[in-house]
């Protein structure tokens, strides 16, 4: 996480994240007042939706979108981040910063209200159990914690928690979820929005984010209790975010990506990292899709699927066995393996996201999985994912985002083909339906 610096509490208001109940003063800090009635000035006004920008690891994705049913996509643009700037965060941003001013001219958005992510690697998460208190919120029990384990002062970061409820084996505790993310870029973000002629209007983590973009396929009174692990692979790291309904009940990142698969097979072929990422595509390829054990009415994200298998993609491992419908879970699952010099770590990744699901289901009462979705850049490597789904005896759907939003004619799209799937967009889409100045 980067170095702390603050900046007036007053901001956890517009960015949805809980302020330190200390006001430091700094030379780095931005000189700004809220106010909530300007924050608030002419976002029914504008044109359009909200404009979200994606801090992403390969690159910063922009995306705007016109509310309706169903959404209409309005202007699309995304800027690479070179292979050697990645791991180098400070960098990254920097040009992530200059960027967004010169993505959203080309785009022609300037002045509209954003949201921006935080990227998961720069928060910190944990899960914790406390028991309830009359007097004292769990919220302000689980930042105090946060803080401590940390060793950092408490008002050097922001917060979102969540209250997941009481325990499975204990009704008096409480699972509660608490992310924390440096007040120094939170504060930078801002700035570069400003630099952008963009008015902030809120700041959410991936996690969160995540699951916004598809609260349209959970909207039912009987998938209250439906069980969903969103699994975002990404170039950096692993989202694991697991659903009960809408409800998130559990949130990690497992620090291996696309790039820690890339790394590996680059070193042991002596090839280039990109000729490594093409070896591991091409690899996936020769998979064809399988055919359901089971008749299905339709499937989870009819749009979903449907363009993924316009794409050439399909469904990454079995049509969804939906218990809603009477189906069943199924050990069925394609007999393929990764390249040998990369399966040790695509078993690390499947065992790791496998124990987030029996923490999940331990803790959370009535919590049972029934679907793995599959988003991000790694989402485009068959094997990778009916690797995973194989450890989890789930069946797997590669998830395309940009399928939902209807085209605007004449919507400008920078360096994204629309022809194609884009599971990496996930994020993007789901900033547009998260809440604005909260």
């Amino acid at each position: 996480m980067l170095p702390s610096v603050s900046f007036t509490r007053r901001f956890g208001v517009a960015l949805g994240w809980r302020q330190g109940t200390c006001e430091v003063n700094s030379p780095m800090a931005l000189n700004l007042k809220f106010n909530p009635k300007e924050l608030l000035s002419g976002l029914f006004g504008q044109s359009g939706g909200p404009v979200a920008v994606d801090f992403g690891a390969t690159g910063i994705k922009i995306l705007a979108v016109e509310p309706g049913q169903p959404p209409r996509l309005e202007a699309i643009g995304f800027e690479p981040t070179p292979v050697e700037l990645r791991s180098d965060i400070r960098k990254r941003f920097a040009l992530q910063f200059e960027q967004l001013s010169r993505l959203t001219q080309k785009l022609g958005l300037r002045g509209r209200k954003v949201v921006c992510s935080i990227p998961a690697t720069q928060t910190f998460c944990k899960h914790m159990q406390f028991e309830r208190s009359p007097d004292v919120p769990l919220s302000i029990l689980a930042e105090s914690a946060v803080a401590q384990q940390i060793g950092c002062d408490p008002s050097a970061l922001v917060y979102q928690t969540i209250d997941v409820g009481p325990l499975a084996s204990d009704a008096f505790r409480n699972e509660i979820i608490c992310t924390a993310a440096s007040r120094e870029l939170v504060t930078l973000i801002m700035q570069a929005t400003r630099n952008a002629k963009l008015e902030l209007a809120g700041v959410h983590g991936e996690f969160v984010a995540l699951v916004r973009g598809f609260d349209h396929i959970t909207k039912r009174a009987d998938d209250a209790l439906l069980g969903s692990l969103y699994l975002d692979i990404g170039d950096s790291c692993t989202k694991v975010v697991i659903v009960q309904g809408t409800r998130i009940v559990f949130v990690r990142f497992v620090e291996i990506g696309t790039s820690t698969l890339d790394v590996i097979l680059k070193n042991k072929r002596g090839c280039t990292l990109q000729q490594a990422a093409t070896l591991r595509l091409e690899h996936s390829e020769g998979l064809s899709d399988e055919v359901p054990v089971a008749a299905v009415a339709e499937p989870v994200n009819a749009v979903s699927a449907g363009a993924a298998a316009a794409g050439g993609l399909g469904l990454l491992a079995l049509m969804p066995q939906d218990r809603r419908r009477g189906g069943t879970r199924s050990d069925k699952i394609a007999d393929d393996a990764p390249l040998a010099e990369i399966a040790e770590q695509v078993e690390i990744l499947a065992d790791e996201v496998q124990m987030c699901v029996r923490y999940a289901e331990s803790v959370v009462p009535g919590l049972r999985i029934d679907r793995l979705m599959c988003m991000g850049g790694g989402a485009a490597d068959r094997t990778l994912c009916r690797r995973i789904a194989k450890t989890l005896h789930l069946p797997a759907q590669q998830m395309d985002p940009l399928a939902r939003l209807a085209r605007k004619p004449g919507a400008p799209a920078v360096n994204v083909d629309l022809t194609k799937p884009h599971p990496e967009w996930a994020v993007a889409v789901g900033l547009c339906s998260c809440p604005l100045a909260l």
